[in-house]
């Protein structure tokens, strides 16, 4: 019977949100980095998260202004002056979201990467990481080659590493194609990228 009830009025929160302009992620702490689902589930639902926690949530924020944050009890009135502009402007509105459609920042792409491995694995990744940075500044490590003539071309040998592994790949770009499009293809080549299916789309529903 219990088990009926459930499945009877169970909600899919998310579902529920993208009918709202607005939602409440009441945080439990106001500790610094203390950010749970009820801010993201926000994010997914497309919905403007209204935020009474972490003190540095703005670092979470997948692009600037896209969070309203209630800081202190003084903050309600200029929070809610605010929703009221925003749900009256259109335009401002769909500014505050426009990240949904160009892609959040790439600080956010990064937070999502690393909450997508386990907590104990991030832990062997950040002190792994910290090794690495460690070992790239010996003398060993600053006397690589990072260029050589070839007739009248020069070669720049270039070191990067992939988030979240810890062995330098090399590239080559030459002179004449120093351009950023360049690099951009060869690490893409180079990680094999060129089937990366981005995660961000349009989510919210048309009624609204």
């Amino acid at each position: 019977m219990n088990n009926y009830l459930f499945a009877l009025y169970a909600v899919d929160k998310v579902e529920t949100l993208k009918r709202y302009r607005f939602s409440l992620a009441l945080e439990n702490s106001n500790e610094e980095d203390y950010v749970t689902e009820k801010f993201f589930q926000s994010l997914v639902a497309g919905s403007i998260p209204v935020v009474v926690g972490a003190p540095n949530i703005q670092e979470f924020a997948p692009a600037p202004g896209s969070v309203l944050h209630i800081k202190q009890l003084s903050d309600v009135d200029k929070v809610s002056e605010t929703m009221k502009y925003l749900s009256q402007d259109p335009r401002a509105f769909n500014e505050t979201l426009r990240w949904k459609y160009e892609g959040p920042s790439d600080s956010f792409k990064g937070l999502v990467d690393m909450t997508a491995v386990h907590s104990s694995c991030r832990l062997c990744i950040f002190l792994a990481t910290k090794i690495r940075e460690k070992e790239e500044k010996t003398p060993i490590f600053n006397k690589r080659p990072c260029r050589c003539d070839e007739g009248s071309q020069t070669v720049y040998h270039l070191y990067v590493r992939e988030r979240r592994r810890f062995e330098m790949t090399s590239i080559f770009l030459r002179s004449h194609n120093l351009t950023m499009a360049a690099l951009e293809s060869a690490v893409l080549l180079n990680f094999k990228y060129l089937n990366h299916v981005p995660i961000w789309k349009d989510e919210r529903p048309e009624s609204i």
